[in-house]
C-alpha cells in the first residue's frame, strides 16, 4: 500500500506516488493524483475520480483544494 503524502495543517501535500490510496473522507488535498479524471454531478460542481476515490474541487482562502468525498 502506498504511503500517504505529508500532512500540513489540515491538507495533504504533493507526493511522487499515488496519493488517493488510504485518504480519509473529508481530508483535503492541495494536489490531485496525476491519474484523476474530471466527472460531473447534478449541482455543476467539479468532481474528480481516481480509482475508487473521489475529490470535490473547492476553494479555501482563494486557493484551490480538493476534498475527499464518497463517490457519487
Amino acid at each position: 500500500m502506498p504511503v500517504p503524502p505529508p500532512y500540513y495543517g489540515g491538507y495533504y501535500g504533493p507526493s511522487s506516488g499515488s496519493i488517493a490510496a488510504g485518504i480519509a473522507i473529508g481530508a483535503m488535498l492541495t494536489v490531485l493524483p496525476a491519474t484523476a479524471i474530471a466527472i460531473s454531478n447534478s449541482t455543476n460542481q467539479t468532481i474528480y475520480r481516481d480509482g475508487s476515490q473521489c475529490f470535490l474541487e473547492t476553494h479555501d482562502g482563494g486557493a484551490k483544494v480538493y476534498k475527499a468525498i464518497p463517490c457519487p
